[in-house]
């Protein structure tokens, strides 16, 4: 993902002279970890980016991870939601946070999350 404008912990340059004042070097490498978290958790978890495209009359979106670095040539994963009252690709948020593998498409269906909702009187009964 573009970690471009994450900004660096505020914390950092305070708890870079605390720490060298502590006697233990695990004492300098925990406060090091502790103000350097959000800087690499934002390196580390993928950029999902959301889409839309048109099906059969209805605008539907999505939800894509590219592949990470060495998986790009793999077969991509289709992750389809449950059917159920509030679901959508939103169900596959904490597989995104953590999948290292090939690209990722994650459709809203007809009628759910961001798709555009089904409305039989006029579009018909059955959905594309």
């Amino acid at each position: 993902g573009d970690t471009s404008n994450v900004p660096p912990s505020p914390a950092v340059p305070l708890l870079a002279a605390h720490a060298r004042r502590m006697a233990h070097p695990l004492h300098v490498k925990l406060f090091f970890m502790v103000a350097l978290a959000p800087c690499v958790s934002a390196l580390l978890i993928p950029t999902v980016t959301r889409g839309e495209y048109t099906h059969g009359g209805f605008r539907c979106s999505y939800r894509y991870v590219a592949p990470a670095s060495g998986h790009e040539d793999e077969p991509p994963l289709l992750l389809v939601h449950p059917v159920g009252i509030g679901l959508s690709s939103w169900f596959w948020e904490r597989f995104f946070e953590v999948w290292r593998g090939s690209a990722v498409w994650a459709p809203d269906l007809i009628g759910c999350g961001e798709s555009e909702s089904c409305a039989p009187s006029e579009k018909g009964l059955f959905v594309p």
